[in-house]
């Protein structure tokens, strides 16, 4: 694999991102979302700390030739996965649905999709890193009116991380 799917610089410091506690991902397909053949995915992680003060966020492209904004999605999880260090507790947050279920679906059944391929990828770094690994859904684009309707896993909080999520991947998306 390219370099640019080990290493990672966060957009607001110069520290290396290292990914372990609660992650949040998004992507987005930019302005050309509905046209795939100009479309260019963007990704986003965030992490914030226990007040909702964002900790980190990056921001990056989807590689490679397939350019939906579900496959960036789960991108942004194989991101997360990689730089985790050895040994890593991670709690990802996504709002897509699709990739959740899959992921925990298990390893068998999740190889078996369009994206199998990401989907080895993660749960390989899981294995060899000894990740103890988890992935949340949450529903998207949502503020803290909300919240009364909402599943009791999902706080105040993790809508902050995954605003901020959801902005670096529309970054991403324009690069």
């Amino acid at each position: 694999p390219s370099p640019d799917l080990h290493e990672a610089i966060s957009s607001y410091s110069v520290a290396p991102v290292v990914c372990f506690g609660t992650i949040y991902g998004d992507s987005s397909g930019g302005k050309f979302t509905k046209h795939p053949d100009l479309r260019r995915v963007g990704c986003g992680l965030s992490k914030i700390d226990e007040s909702g003060n964002l900790s980190w966020a990056i921001s990056f492209n989807l590689p490679g030739k397939v350019q939906t904004v579900p496959r960036g999605e789960l991108f942004a999880i194989v991101r997360a996965a990689q730089l985790a260090p050895d040994g890593a507790t991670i709690d990802f947050v996504t709002d897509n649905q699709g990739n959740y279920d899959r992921f925990n679906s298990g390893k068998s059944a999740a190889l078996l999709t369009n994206n199998g391929d990401l989907f080895k990828i993660i749960f390989d770094g899981i294995r060899v890193k000894e990740l103890i690994f988890t992935v949340r859904w949450m529903p998207s684009h949502l503020d803290e009116s909300d919240l009364h309707w909402l599943p009791p896993d999902i706080s105040a909080l993790d809508l902050k991380g995954n605003d901020w999520a959801d902005k670096q991947a529309d970054v991403a998306a324009t690069l």
